[in-house]
């Protein structure tokens, strides 16, 4: 038996006693139990099941198993539902409280950055189609500068109700370069390589022609905005070019 306070799986460790616990999704804003942060949990369980037996650890193996299983029904029964998708993104606990729609583009994150190491959400089941289709039905509508330039794909942003415009929490919320691409790995990895491509289309009409990718870009305008060459706007790029064969930014 490996001691709890090795690196992996003192993490593991916790995971495994905590993921009961409410906590923070990625935008830092609500506490509560969500999408994100469960698939990603379950995820890291599954594999840490696999790991701890390799390394001889059979009793962490089998108890990383057992959360898992625990972690992926509580994931079924409480976020999905065959006939409206994804019925919410968080189960909150302390909130924002104007956010009411349920709809946010972190459970498309969640899909894409544990794809493919998690058996539990397939791709292209019908909850997640239905979820993909009401997100980006959704930010069609709500954003300007998608009806502006219908021939691209679709801009996303980070919740309907959103109020950060990269600079203040009091006015309206943008499309973010990372949900817009991330809708276009999706489209990668379930197959429809045309609507990907799409996305792409968009992201790099927005971007500056160079490879710079700021945080946002303008809802009306198109122009980026927001958080200057944000880190995880290049590493969401780089991800789906990876994974869609496209290699780099193209000059227009």
């Amino acid at each position: 038996v490996l001691p709890a306070t090795m690196p992996v799986k003192k993490d593991l460790e916790y995971t495994a006693h905590h993921w009961r616990e409410p906590n923070f999704e990625p935008w830092e804003e609500e506490m509560g139990l969500h999408f994100y942060n469960m698939l990603v949990q379950y995820t890291a369980l599954t594999l840490g099941s696999e790991f701890a037996l390799e390394m001889g650890d059979g009793g962490a193996s089998e108890f990383y198993r057992s959360q898992a299983k625990e972690l992926g029904q509580f994931i079924r029964e409480n976020f999905l539902d065959p006939k409206i998708g994804i019925r919410t993104s968080s189960l909150v606990t302390r909130g924002l409280g104007y956010k009411h729609s349920g709809i946010d583009v972190t459970p498309l994150l969640a899909l894409i950055h544990t794809y493919p190491y998690q058996k539990l959400i397939s791709l292209n089941e019908l909850s997640v189609k239905k979820y993909i289709s009401t997100l980006t039905d959704t930010f069609r509508e709500l954003y300007p500068v998608n009806k502006a330039y219908r021939n691209l794909g679709v801009a996303i942003g980070r919740y309907p109700e959103d109020r950060y415009d990269g600079y203040t929490t009091g006015g309206k919320g943008n499309p973010w370069f990372l949900a817009t691409i991330g809708l276009g790995e999706y489209f990668c990895l379930s197959g429809d390589k045309t609507r990907a491509g799409a996305q792409f289309e968009r992201v790099l009409f927005h971007s500056d022609r160079t490879g710079r990718l700021d945080e946002q870009f303008n809802d009306v305008t198109g122009f980026m905005q927001g958080a200057r060459e944000l880190t995880w706007s290049h590493g969401a790029y780089l991800t789906a070019s990876m994974r869609c064969g496209i290699a780099n930014f193209r000059r227009r």
